[in-house]
């Protein structure tokens, strides 16, 4: 689901961290499970940017504000 909606999820940050919509547009959702959503970064400054706790919070408020449900964020990262 978050898949098909990553456009509608980035457009949705942006007013909540613009620069952070930047770094994330280059990301992509790896998987969903357990309350856990892991977003795979493809450069480690972009890896290191998302993990910062403060932007993990955002990426998760903005989850909740758009499915409804409260996630916990994680970053990992995945080759091109």
């Amino acid at each position: 689901k978050l898949t098909s909606h990553w456009s509608d999820f980035i457009e949705t940050l942006k007013p909540f961290n613009h620069s952070v919509a930047g770094v994330i547009r280059g990301a992509r959702p790896r998987s969903v499970e357990g309350g856990v959503v892991v977003i795979e970064a493809f450069y480690p400054f972009h890896q290191e940017r998302l993990s910062d706790p403060r932007v993990r919070d955002i990426l998760a408020t903005v989850l909740k504000k758009l499915f409804g449900v409260k996630v916990k964020v994680e970053i990992v990262l995945g080759k091109k």
